[in-house]
């Protein structure tokens, strides 16, 4: 949002991004997410840690790296193959 990231990603993508802030439990298997959701997810974390950095300037406390590891990426990819209208049981394989 800060950065003009999501002014060019296709809604599968955006759709993908925006799990990472509903995802709270980490799951043991999850697959890592192919390259252009990583590289998405990664820009995530570079911005919450901007974020959390300005929250403690403004003497707001927080601890800047559980911030940044609350969002998680573990179903990413899977959200991201339901975007893409996956069947059932192709998403149920990649969870």
């Amino acid at each position: 949002m800060f950065n003009g990231v999501l002014k060019n990603i296709k809604i599968e993508e955006t759709v993908s991004l925006l799990s990472c802030f509903v995802s709270q439990e980490k799951l043991q298997d999850a697959q890592k997410p192919r390259e252009e959701l990583d590289m998405l997810f990664t820009q995530l974390q570079d911005t919450a840690r901007r974020v959390a950095k300005v929250r403690l300037e403004c003497k707001v406390e927080i601890d800047v790296e559980d911030f940044v590891s609350s969002f998680r990426l573990d179903i990413m990819e899977a959200v991201y193959s339901w975007a893409k209208r996956s069947k059932f049981y192709e998403i149920m394989e990649i969870t």
